[in-house]
């Protein structure tokens, strides 16, 4: 007619501490300390069991949803990833292969990264193609230069006539090294972006102590939003135009002076 249970006991010390016992006590059947876990057990039966079926409905649900929602749209843009990030001629090859069928999250993974590989490769071959092209082009310096001045790009005319780029790619080095070139670039760049292009601008420089005559053309360059991403450089060598442009100038100078000279010397009778 008795039960055991282990009593806990905590009293306050004179010295305002806690002091904690705990030791076994045989109660009687009839005492409300009896029947606790009893008690204890029949109030949270019923709420553990209903949590257990709510978290099966929750994870069924869950499931169901996860299946409709996200597993088959999932799915489905694998395939599609898979489409495009193989070429047409890979496209069988990848229809056999079932080591990730399943496996959306991994597919997903390998054509993408599929896809930056196509993306960087197009982009080298565009690259490749820009260069080839503009090597091509006879006494034509182009380059593609950053809104900060940076030379992005540039064909073998524009380091054949600015050498020093090669050292030092930025724009100021077709005026110089010191502020005022500098400036002169910030400048160039600015009346670009205000006047929506630079054309037919004709400058002089010295190259190797030599004058040499350009005609500059400077297109900026827009993105889809209209905002300019970099500036399009170009430069004509008219230097031997200029040349042939002083001869005949110089020629007409002279007939124009042998012509006054016969005048003063010609008397009518």
């Amino acid at each position: 007619n008795s039960v055991i249970k282990l009593l806990a006991i905590a009293e306050l010390t004179v010295k305002d501490e806690i002091s904690v016992r705990v030791h076994p006590v045989m109660l009687p059947l009839t005492h409300p300390l009896a029947s606790v876990r009893d008690r204890s057990l029949a109030v949270a039966a019923p709420i553990m069991f209903g949590g257990a079926v709510g978290a099966i409905i929750l994870v069924g649900i869950l499931a169901l949803f996860f299946g409709r929602e996200i597993s088959a749209p999932l799915g489905r843009l694998a395939k599609r990833a898979d489409a495009l990030s193989l070429g047409l001629s890979k496209r069988r090859q990848a229809a056999s292969d079932h080591s990730l069928r399943g496996n959306e999250i991994g597919r997903l993974n390998i054509a993408f990264e599929r896809m930056e590989q196509r993306i960087a490769e197009d982009q080298r071959q565009l690259m490749q193609s820009f260069d080839t092209l503009a090597d091509a082009v006879e006494g034509y310096a182009m380059m593609v230069v950053a809104t900060d001045g940076q030379v992005q790009r540039a064909n073998a005319a524009v380091l054949d006539l600015f050498p020093d780029l090669e050292n030092n790619p930025h724009l100021m080095t077709i005026y110089g090294y010191d502020a005022a070139a500098r400036n002169a670039a910030a400048q160039l760049l600015a009346d670009t972006r205000d006047k929506g292009g630079m054309k037919t601008r004709l400058r002089q420089f010295k190259k190797q102590e030599r004058p040499v005559w350009l005609e500059e053309n400077v297109e900026p360059l827009k993105d889809e939003d209209g905002e300019i991403y970099a500036y399009a450089y170009v430069a004509h060598d008219q230097t031997e135009q200029r040349a042939r442009q002083m001869q005949v100038e110089q020629s007409l100078l002279f007939l124009e002076m042998a012509q006054t000279t016969a005048a003063m010397g010609h008397f009518n009778f």
